[in-house]
């Protein structure tokens, strides 16, 4: 178990998504911009039937609040099955806030997240990688608004610390490799955006080949849905998605903690497989 929670706890600590309680009825990331913040909120329990949020900004000192504010003059509304989300133009680039929002139910709440907004914009990568080609830190984030397509032969690599956020248009299509290997205090940072627009991370040949380790999936529907290639998770935290999916051909998952996911990992028994050392709350892998 020691060797299990040394790395994962590492990264939970360093996610830039600040998870404070793990059962909160309301979800949101925050994305930074050129003087803007981006809130995109999603409900995870469907008990909670929300007409309308409100959201509450207070500057960060050292990850605590002091004085909260609230952002938004009138309830935003909100609406099922769609992306909600609101933009706060107030804020100063380089200053670190701490957001939080509220249903317009009793106790329907979200976590602490906190973020920095920066004039750095955000690289959005060549819709083809005919070759080997890397994302790095210092060049992310990185913002997938189209499909991106890895083509047969080339490998993208992607280093530790770097960030990628999802449009709902966004989807990486894997027909090469996909090269994820992160550091226990250094991982690699994926956010979807509560999109219900299918899989964002994908193989359409049998000669795809996808490693991850140590890497923060957050807010996709199915963050990775892998029917054929192989795959290798391996110290990874995959937090608050809705399902994770894969039958490829040689599948390692291994030393990963689930959390807050509305379903578990699925694969197929017809191929083999190694599965060991996972941790859920309450999550499980699905065999079928």
């Amino acid at each position: 178990m020691k060797k299990i929670f040394g790395p994962l706890l590492a990264i939970l600590v360093l996610a830039v998504v600040v998870k404070s309680n793990p059962v909160a009825p309301l979800q949101i990331i925050c994305i930074p911009g050129n003087g803007k913040v981006t809130i995109c909120l999603d409900v995870l329990d469907p008990y909670f039937q929300i007409k309308s949020w409100d959201i509450y900004r207070s500057v960060s000192t050292n990850g605590s609040a002091h004085y909260w504010t609230k952002v938004n003059n009138q309830p935003i509304s909100y609406v099922a099955d769609q992306t909600n989300s609101f933009i706060d133009s107030t804020v100063i680039n380089g200053v670190e806030y701490v957001y939080w929002v509220k249903g317009d139910e009793e106790f329907v709440t979200s976590d602490w997240i906190t973020v920095r907004p920066s004039g750095l914009p955000y690289y959005v990568p060549p819709d083809t990688i005919a070759s080997s080609t890397v994302w790095s830190k210092d060049r992310s984030p990185y913002l997938i608004a189209r499909t991106v397509v890895v083509m047969p032969g080339a490998k993208l690599r992607i280093q530790p610390g770097t960030k990628i956020f999802f449009l709902d248009t966004g989807q990486i299509v894997v027909q090469g490799e996909l090269i994820c290997e992160g550091k226990p205090h250094e991982p690699i940072e994926w956010y979807g955006n509560f999109s219900w627009a299918g899989n964002q991370i994908a193989a359409t040949t049998s000669e795809a080949s996808f490693v991850f380790r140590f890497c923060y999936f957050a807010s996709f529907d199915v963050p990775i849905s892998i029917g054929m290639g192989s795959l290798v998770v391996e110290n990874c935290i995959l937090a608050y998605n809705s399902n994770w999916y894969s039958t490829p051909k040689c599948s390692v998952v291994r030393h990963n903690l689930f959390w807050g996911n509305l379903w578990g990992y699925q694969c197929s028994w017809r191929y083999p497989s190694l599965i060991e050392g996972n941790i859920g709350f309450p999550e499980k892998v699905i065999m079928y």
